[in-house]
């Protein structure tokens, strides 16, 4: 049972199909705003409640009162549970809320209007050429802005682009001069569009209708005839930014390689003809200045290549896990390279998987961080001063000095990843911080590390690698230990290692990735055991109900192939009910907000009606 304040629209209309669904169901039980309402549908008011059968709810909707005393749900949905913890926004408080908005948008609006009719600023629009809205992925408002300039940027072209890129979200401060050009549109482009049918829809517009604004006399004349063309004397400038040829050399130079004739790739290669995926991943913690510009630059870059993955990108670096059809594997290497962000970084290279089965990555994300790895630390760090960095050879031959009892002086050797991970696999002889999050990592570390000598050998490991980057640091510079080394390339790059070498891998049990595979075997073991039954298994997965109230520290749990296939691929018996529960009415939930939205269009109607009346 839960108690919430809904929306005051929201409440009456899920009120009123509640009704239109099953009047029989609604009663009055004591007063005239109590009704009692068993809960026969999951859209609308109960949007996102687990399946109860006859079980009733009990809500506040606007002084009405849903209400039961009796609730058999066996599984909170995940809203319910959020709910618990921060309580949801009032009617009352969210009206507010906008209407302070909207008094702020007001005030700026009058202030606007106010320089405008004193002659302080002018309103003008500003188009980017469609090639460069695809090129450098522009949104879609870049087609037409409007944005208002003080007087003096209209009687120059320099102050003119300087407006336009302080103003109007866009690449230019990142782009060469040459590669680009203020213009306006030709007198014989202007007649032909106002001799087009009226409601037709205007054209792009081809590079011979526009022409460079070369001087700042020919600025002032456009500002001039806009405002004669309104007879309250405050036109639109009508304003174009251009690619020059030299744009396309420019993107060449981005990308690393260069596409012919209709986006194709260099010596007609086709990514959907590879045999093969490539797994790569690459991290650099260094200050990138404008992290969205290298975004731009990726997505430019690798969306012709095919490539797949996920990327996060922040101003302390990128952290990065791609998978590259392996007949472009050399181009996205010249991508890499072309990058002065990324120069000297390692591309740590896993094993190839076919493309016959599952893909590990369904789609290609770059993303901007607040960090690439959230750490959770309230001071900074030169994360480059974080010791040494063991090559697979060296980190093999390493391992054979650690859990020597007889020496005082063996190797800390420490796994710096998630229970989760450590679980299923980790090196012999390795302490687990069994953390839940990266940002448990600092207290966990000083349990492990207490009372240990500070000239003492530490060795630490984790997936690719740049988890030592920071944990290192933080051990050499927070903590005073002086002999810090970790796994260059991380797990991942050892079982490359020791596969090629054909040596016995002193990995135990399966590495846990962070794709669509979850797991890569490295040794025979099998450390852990199925949840559900108790047999031996370290086959990962994840909950195949979307509402699934496991938090967020048990997402993931061990499974074996029996149980996952009598679940149907639900951590219990509970989540599977409710996910059969869920397809059933689906349905009528699909009917439920047919019937909503047309409820809230008869309002609206009626609303207008009212106002003219």
């Amino acid at each position: 049972q839960q108690s919430m304040v809904m929306p005051r629209t929201t409440g009456l209309l899920s009120l009123r199909l509640f009704m239109v669904l099953s009047p029989a169901a609604v009663s009055f039980v004591g007063s005239a705003t109590a009704f009692q309402i068993p809960a026969v549908w999951n859209g609308g008011l109960g949007k996102g409640l687990a399946p109860m059968g006859p079980s009733q709810l009990k809500f506040q909707v606007r002084g009405f009162t849903l209400a039961a005393p009796s609730g058999r749900a066996k599984v909170l949905a995940p809203w319910m549970v959020a709910a618990r913890k921060r309580p949801l926004m009032s009617y009352a408080e969210l009206e507010e809320k906008n209407q302070a908005l909207s008094e702020e948008r007001r005030k700026k609006n009058l202030e606007i209007a106010r320089r405008v009719a004193a002659g302080e600023l002018r309103p003008v629009v500003i188009s980017f050429s469609k090639k460069m809205r695809e090129e450098l992925r522009l949104p879609k408002r870049a087609k037409h802005t409007r944005f208002f300039v003080e007087m003096e940027a209209l009687q120059s072209v320099d102050r003119m682009l300087q407006a336009i890129t302080d103003e109007v979200p866009n690449p230019l401060k990142v782009l060469p001069k040459d590669t680009f050009f203020l213009a306006r549109k030709t007198p014989q482009a202007i007649a032909a569009e106002e001799e087009e049918e009226e409601g037709a829809e205007r054209r792009e517009g081809v590079a011979a209708d526009f022409a460079r604004l070369e001087s700042d006399a020919q600025l002032v004349q456009l500002y001039e005839e806009a405002q004669a063309s309104r007879a309250s004397g405050v036109g639109k400038v009508r304003l174009y930014i251009r690619e020059t040829p030299e744009f396309g050399t420019y993107l060449d130079q981005q990308r690393g390689y260069q596409l012919g004739d209709g986006g194709s790739l260099p010596d007609g290669i086709d990514p959907t003809a590879a045999e093969q995926w490539i797994l790569v991943s690459f991290y650099k913690l260094t200050e990138f200045g404008d992290p969205e510009d290298v975004m731009r630059r990726l997505r430019s870059a690798w969306e012709p290549l095919g490539v797949m993955g996920r990327v996060y990108v922040a101003y302390e670096g990128i952290n990065a896990q791609v998978s590259v059809p392996d007949n472009v594997m050399q181009l996205f290497e010249s991508t890499v390279a072309s990058l002065s962000e990324l120069d000297g970084v390692y591309l740590n290279k896993d094993e190839p998987v076919s493309r016959e089965t599952r893909e590990p990555f369904a789609k290609l994300a770059i993303k901007f961080r607040k960090q690439v790895l959230a750490d959770g630390l309230d001071r900074t760090y030169d994360w480059r001063q974080n010791g040494k960095k063991l090559s697979p050879a060296e980190w093999h031959e390493a391992l054979q000095r650690v859990g020597k009892e007889e020496d005082p002086q063996a190797p800390i050797l420490i796994d710096i990843r998630n229970f989760y991970e450590s679980e299923v696999g980790l090196f012999k002889g390795a302490k687990a911080l069994d953390t839940v999050t990266f940002r448990d990592t600092w207290s966990a570390l000083d349990n492990v590390l207490k009372g240990v000598d500070k000239d003492r050998e530490i060795l630490t490991y984790c997936t690719g690698g740049i988890r030592c980057e920071k944990a290192n640091a933080v051990i050499i510079q927070e903590m005073g230990f002086n002999n810090v080394a970790a796994l260059k390339g991380g797990i991942v790059n050892y079982g490359e290692y020791v596969k090629k070498e054909g040596l016995q891998s002193a990995f135990q049990g399966v590495n846990h990735v962070f794709d669509q595979r979850l797991g890569q075997r490295l040794g025979g073991e099998v450390l852990s055991s199925c949840q559900s039954c108790g047999v031996a298994s370290d086959l990962q997965t994840d909950c195949a109900s979307t509402y699934c109230p496991r938090p967020f520290s048990k997402r993931r749990y061990i499974q074996c192939a029996d149980c996952a296939g009598q679940l149907q691929g639900c951590c219990c018996r509970e989540c599977k009910d409710e996910m059969h529960e869920r397809a059933r009415l689906k349905p009528l939930a699909a009917e439920v907000e047919r019937l909503e939205i047309a409820v809230r269009r008869a309002e609206r109607l009626r609303n207008k009606r009212v106002k003219k009346e």
